[in-house]
């Protein structure tokens, strides 16, 4: 199977496999730790299920649009965490407000991005694949 650590993810491995989960049962595997995912062959977000890491679109305000990842849990409810954007080959993490330090963090991504604070934030997303059962793609924001 096609795993890799979660930072090497770039957009065409969301467009092939738009959903991705912690492979933590081969972390025994060499050369492998927590940090690796792998995909999963499905076409929406299945319910039950903890840390998966689901393709999105951005947009900031500015307009430009990037393409990235949403931490979501369906476990008991839906719960969305932090993201992370794949621009410029880089993984560039951003966290949920409730991140004890995300404004600082907040400033550090706009730098990546080459953008003010202003333009950056709030960042839009809309997942790419539906939650089982749902009807439309979730959205919300960042910031």
């Amino acid at each position: 199977m096609l795993c890799k650590p979660i930072d090497q993810l770039r957009p065409d491995d969301l467009e092939r496999f738009p959903i991705w989960e912690f492979a933590t049962d081969e972390e025994s595997v060499q050369g492998q730790d927590e940090t690796w995912v792998r995909p999963i062959n499905a076409d929406s977000i299945p319910l039950g299920a903890y840390s998966l890491s689901v393709a999105a679109k951005f947009i900031t305000p500015s307009g430009r649009e990037l393409i990235g990842i949403v931490g979501i849990s369906t476990g008991s409810g839906i719960e969305i965490r932090h993201a992370a954007l794949l621009a410029d080959n880089q993984y560039i993490f951003v966290p949920a407000l409730a991140y004890w330090n995300a404004a600082a963090e907040y400033e550090k991504i706009a730098t990546q991005l080459q953008l003010v604070p202003a333009d950056t934030f709030p960042l839009q997303y809309k997942l790419l694949c539906l939650v089982a059962g749902e009807t439309s793609h979730r959205h919300g924001s960042y910031g």
